[in-house]
């Protein structure tokens, strides 16, 4: 394990890491609402008849409601996959996400101190993902003195930034 003392580094602490999730998390909406927006934009009547509540499967839109349905799928399925991807591949190549890069921290390895792997990428994106369902992950952090989470403690990486970066 790293030494942290004598390096120039520090932990980051829980409430710049909620920001930097708070700022990915807008990212991924965005991106996740402009891909609403194109299904939206590709079959309107099917979208206003499914908000209207008024289906009935024996109308003539019900192929539309049936591709409406599929797409609105498809989105959630492409809005998993560009979170997952979002994190996996900022972590594995600029060590840090938009937020976290935001706040001046980046993800290191454990051990080493160097760039985390593509496996410490997955396992942290994917520990990460499963740890939405259980909601005291993040104040997780605050209770050791590393600030880790889940998925940092299964990954064996860190959040640090540099000493002078949050004083």
């Amino acid at each position: 394990m790293i030494d942290l003392t004598q390096t120039d580094y520090a932990y980051v602490a829980r409430w710049p890491r909620v920001k930097a999730a708070a700022l990915d998390f807008v990212i991924i909406i965005l991106f996740s609402l402009v891909v609403l927006c194109v299904i939206v934009y590709q079959n309107p009547p099917a979208f206003l008849l499914l908000l209207s509540g008024e289906f009935d499967p024996s109308n003539q839109h019900e192929a539309e409601m049936l591709i409406l349905m599929i797409s609105l799928g498809v989105w959630a399925v492409l809005g998993l996959g560009f979170s997952l991807g979002y994190d996996i591949l900022s972590i594995y190549f600029n060590q840090a996400t938009l937020g976290q890069i935001m706040i001046k921290a980046k993800v290191i390895d454990a051990n080493t101190g160097g760039r985390p792997t593509l496996r410490q990428c997955l396992i942290r994106t994917f520990a990460k993902t499963l740890a939405q369902v259980d909601r005291s992950n993040r104040a997780f952090a605050g209770l050791n003195e590393k600030y880790q989470t889940y998925q940092d403690m299964m990954a064996d990486v860190l959040v640090v930034s540099y000493k002078c970066a949050h004083k």
